[in-house]
């Protein structure tokens, strides 16, 4: 009972002590009005009360820290914290009513502006309280704070701008940003694969199952048409790879092509990806992925046949089989990120091997550089 009668005699001092019209008076105003907030039950009456503490709390905030700065070591340059605080507490205030700021992008974007406001309102007054025209100085003062808001809030609608972009379009992550003026890539070992990838990869794996279920002629008529299948196969190709993702925006952007050259004694399919969404090139880029079509010996092919199935004795009528290779996919103009990550535990091993070899090179280091202070190994 003594220890909770000291407190609260503490606490009848402090508030004995504060002076009518001050900040301290406005931080009580907005704790109360937040108390009552939490008593309220009618939704529109609690919108209403939390108007009333958001607004003391600005109110109570800006006075409390109007004057405060803070001093860059070295540079002895002050910078007044203050107004980019209220201007935080004023975004979120609009935000979470929903006055004039929706989302927090929008919040974001709108708080350096408010705090160019918070910090120039000051700007204006004398006391009294009468407003005033700011001198030369306050007024270059102005306009730099200006300016350095407007640049604040447009980095940050370009920043979100850029996220919805690599959100809609997952294949823009892939492309060369090396002549980039704006976007740099902070870890150059984790570029995203291009979705063209997989598009090709699922071409490719439907031009097999369709060469299995049909006879060396057959397939060389069906790839010999390949100009008018190949809206087809892309369509199919598509689904496949987007499978997972079928809303993306950019599903819609990609054309596929594929042609056929006949020859003897391969045939070469070529087939090619083109990018038509935004990108680092005027045209766009496209990946290209050559297979090379051959008849199999039929002897091979019944012995593989043999033991998938685990048959001891080979078919009496083999259907005719199918050799097809595919080399690495090609990116035009080069740049473009077509090769996928390694497995987890790949990357990690690479991690560890890396660290070993940078610990043992430290170690060899400091061995030699002890070795020449000590005079080892000299003639």
């Amino acid at each position: 009972m003594v220890f909770i009668k000291r407190v609260l005699e503490q606490i009848q001092k402090q508030l004995e002590g504060i002076k009518p019209f001050s900040w301290q008076v406005a931080l009580l105003l907005s704790l109360f009005s937040w108390f009552t907030y939490l008593l309220i039950r009618d939704p529109a009456v609690r919108q209403f009360v939390s108007l009333f503490g958001w607004f003391f709390l600005i109110i109570g905030t800006e006075w409390a820290l109007i004057k405060a700065e803070f001093v860059v070591p070295g540079l002895k340059l002050k910078i007044k914290y203050g107004p980019w605080i209220t201007g935080a507490i004023a975004s979120c205030a609009l935000w979470s009513n929903r006055i004039i700021i929706q989302d927090a992008q929008g919040a974001f974007e709108w708080w350096p502006l408010l705090s160019v406001g918070f910090a120039a309102f000051p700007r204006f007054l004398k006391t009294g309280p009468s407003f005033k025209r700011p001198d030369a100085d306050a007024r270059r003062d102005l306009v730099i704070l200006t300016l350095v808001g407007l640049v604040m809030s447009c980095w940050f609608r370009f920043h979100f701008l850029l996220q919805d972009f690599l959100v809609n379009y997952p294949s823009l992550a892939a492309d060369n940003i090396d002549r980039s003026a704006f976007v740099v890539r902070i870890n150059p070992n984790s570029v995203p694969v291009s979705s063209g990838v997989a598009v090709l990869d699922a071409a490719e794996t439907i031009v097999r199952s369709e060469l299995t279920q049909r006879s060396w002629a057959d397939g060389q008529r069906w790839l010999n048409s390949m100009p008018t299948q190949a809206t087809n196969l892309g369509s199919q190709a598509l689904i496949s790879a987007y499978q997972t993702a079928p809303n993306l925006k950019e599903a819609n952007l990609w054309r596929f092509t594929a042609q056929f050259s006949p020859s003897i004694p391969t045939n070469l399919l070529r087939m090619q990806t083109i990018w038509l969404g935004p990108s680092s090139q005027v045209g766009g880029y496209r990946l290209e992925k050559n297979c090379s079509i051959s008849e199999a010996p039929v002897q091979q092919f019944v012995n593989g046949l043999a033991e998938a199935t685990g048959a001891t004795t080979p078919p009496t009528t083999p259907l005719t089989p199918y050799r097809m290779d595919c080399g690495a996919i090609e990116s035009s103009p080069p740049g473009v990120n077509v090769i996928r990550p390694e497995p987890l535990m790949q990357q990690t091993g690479n991690f560890f091997e890396r660290l070993m070899n940078a610990v043992l090179t430290l170690i060899k280091g400091f061995v030699d550089l002890l070795g020449r202070i000590l005079g080892i190994g000299r003639q």
